[in-house]
């Protein structure tokens, strides 16, 4: 039971932390160490610690978060994993 509240805490607390950046996924699913992000455009399965590190990356940098202004989804998922690391998988 303790490990479904630390993955629904875990899971807001991603979903205000990609708000933050405008980035906002259909639906999010966090399981262990993986996170997986629902859009329209696909699922995108990452690493949490990834992604952490991606948002914390942009979120540090100005310019960063310029970039991802004029992105898709797709995209935006895509720079937050270059910045932050390699994606574990992705599929559409």
């Amino acid at each position: 039971m303790d490990d479904i509240y630390r993955e629904d805490e875990e899971a807001s607390r991603l979903l205000v932390r990609l708000a933050d950046l405008g980035i906002y996924p259909k639906a999010i699913e966090v399981d262990k160490q993986t996170v997986a992000l629902f859009d329209r455009s696909g699922t995108f399965r990452i690493r949490v610690e990834v992604l952490e590190a991606g948002i914390a990356a942009a979120l540090d940098n100005f310019d960063r978060k310029l970039l991802l202004m004029d992105r898709s989804f797709s995209g935006k998922i895509h720079a937050l994993c270059r910045w932050g690391g390699r994606p574990e998988r992705k599929g559409s």
